[in-house]
């Protein structure tokens, strides 16, 4: 009975494509467990006003995921999301609500600008999305009624 006479000059190719496997499987990119808009667009608001948007997230995983909270600064006005925290069933949508609030002294001329928001779910793979929001502000009505001038 022969005897296998391994060949040591085989080992480092074999590894070597081992080693690449391994790291080739985790650098894969995982698909998105939850699926929402990277921006969204509020009408134009008039200084003062409360807009509110909704949002759809929708759950692709097997598994009910939570929207626990949400964060934003403050720019040229303030975002928010409201009722929350809410769960997302299975492969299904919920609506995350977002409100915009302009400031109540307005500009000389419509002026518009984006915050980001980090919103926040119970999900190992996805603890945090971010999502843009841009919003244009109105300008303010003179207190005389006359339009405003283009200095």
């Amino acid at each position: 009975m022969k005897r296998f006479k391994f060949e040591s000059s085989l080992v480092l190719p074999i590894c070597s494509l081992q080693l690449f496997a391994v790291i080739a499987w985790l650098a894969w990119p995982l698909p998105a467990m939850i699926e929402m808009p990277a921006t969204i667009d509020f009408a134009p608001v008039a200084p003062g006003v409360r807009s509110t948007q909704l949002v759809t997230l929708h759950n692709r995983t097997g598994e009910t995921i939570r929207c626990i909270g949400c964060s934003a600064m403050c720019g040229f006005g303030c975002t928010g999301a409201v009722e929350l925290p809410f769960d997302i069933p299975p492969h299904e949508d919920r609506f995350l609500k977002i409100e915009f609030t302009a400031p109540v002294t307005g500009p000389k001329f419509p002026t518009t600008s984006q915050n980001e928001m980090t919103v926040y779910f119970d999900c190992i793979l996805c603890r945090e999305m971010k999502l843009k929001v841009r919003y244009t502000v109105l300008p303010s009505a003179p207190a005389d009624g006359a339009m405003p001038s283009g200095d």
